[in-house]
């Protein structure tokens, strides 16, 4: 039986949650409790597989009790359910929050989207993958870099900030100016909400992929990107496009782990949008072991990082992808309309390894 803490400073928000999911209780174990402090209180003694709270309550609110469990209690799912917030101290919230979900929410989305949360959590478990557990534990409000831009990037925060935040970052790190520039060089430099998208993909590969020997790991990773950007320019796609292919091709390794595919890609889908990742991102790098379940609409966008994987493994034996894999991504492509050869992305093709 799972177990379920919910934390709202009303108690008749309490009391119709307790009428609402009465039908869980042979699923749920359910715990119901009026503040932060008593959360943290119940989760040292009896630790939660979830937790579900409100965002504004007296004293400390939703935000800086998920983030106190996002530290203490990594593991454990962590939903905001609020309908009084301030738009500042919901994106706050978001920084440490798996999902957010506002009042009224019916029971029938509450219940799957707590459901839904521990069953990623349970096939987490079950493939015992550390880079996503890593990922899980580690919301962008851990990291002071990755939380500024996450948050300046957050829904309704306008073009003004966004570009502040972005020059910001950029000049007080000299490292981060080269690698975003040289990322987005194929869609014009960085600019605005696609320039700070890029910083936070940086942020987001040196926290989860730099391994023992980070220089050579963004080498790899970034002559992927670059070829994914140098094949979606070449196909025309939009610059926003062009753009998400760069950094899905960045974070592609994200996907690479143990167990089936479509079991990998779900936790993806699901994990991913944490870290404030555009869908078109996200999407291609889940589909990227399986692209034939790619939805259509993101379907160019990993089509252009699929391309970029073949022209790197061609030019780079040591990084190619196997006769099985080539083969199977040369098949997809050309169902879609692309041949895969160095002569249809010759500029690609060119760049170094």
């Amino acid at each position: 039986m799972k177990s379920i803490l919910f934390v709202d400073d009303e108690q008749r928000v309490l009391s119709g949650l307790r009428r609402q999911l009465f039908g869980k209780r042979g699923e749920w174990d359910m715990a119901f409790v009026e503040s932060g402090p008593a959360a943290l209180e119940h989760l040292a003694a009896t630790p939660a597989d979830a937790v579900v709270s409100d965002m504004r309550m007296p004293g400390m609110d939703g935000a800086q009790l998920l983030a106190l469990v996002a530290q203490r209690h990594p593991r454990t799912v962590r939903l905001v359910l609020s309908g009084h917030a301030d738009p500042d101290r919901v994106q706050v919230a978001r920084a440490s929050a798996h999902r957010y979900l506002l009042k009224p929410c019916p029971p029938e989305v509450l219940q799957a989207e707590v459901g839904r949360a521990l069953a990623v959590r349970e096939r987490l478990d079950a493939l015992a993958w550390g880079l996503c557990d890593r990922l899980w534990c580690t919301p962008p409000g851990a990291h002071p870099a990755a939380a500024a831009a996450f948050l300046a990037l957050a829904e309704n925060l306008d073009v003004a900030t966004v570009s502040t935040e972005l020059d910001r970052q950029l000049a007080t790190d000299a490292a981060l100016r080269e690698r975003v520039a040289g990322l987005l060089a194929a869609a014009g430099g960085p600019q605005g909400r696609a320039g700070l998208t890029a910083v936070l993909a940086v942020h987001c590969f040196f926290v989860f992929l730099a391994d023992d020997a980070p220089a050579a790991s963004w080498r790899r990773a970034s002559a992927l990107a670059r070829r994914a950007a140098a094949v979606a320019a070449a196909e025309k796609l939009p610059a926003d496009a062009v753009a998400a292919a760069t950094l899905a091709g960045l974070l592609s390794a994200i996907a690479d782990g143990p167990g089936e595919a479509g079991a990998r890609c779900e936790i993806l889908e699901w994990l991913l949008p944490t870290w404030g990742l555009p869908d078109a991102v996200s999407v291609a790098i889940a589909h990227r072991a399986d692209p034939a379940r790619c939805p259509a609409p993101f379907a160019p966008v990993l089509a252009a990082v699929v391309a970029g994987e073949l022209l790197l493994g061609w030019a780079d034996p040591a990084a190619a992808a196997g006769p099985e894999r080539e083969a199977r991504l040369a098949g997809w492509l050309k169902d879609r309309g692309w041949t895969a050869s160095r002569e249809r992305w010759p500029a690609a093709a060119a760049l170094p390894a």
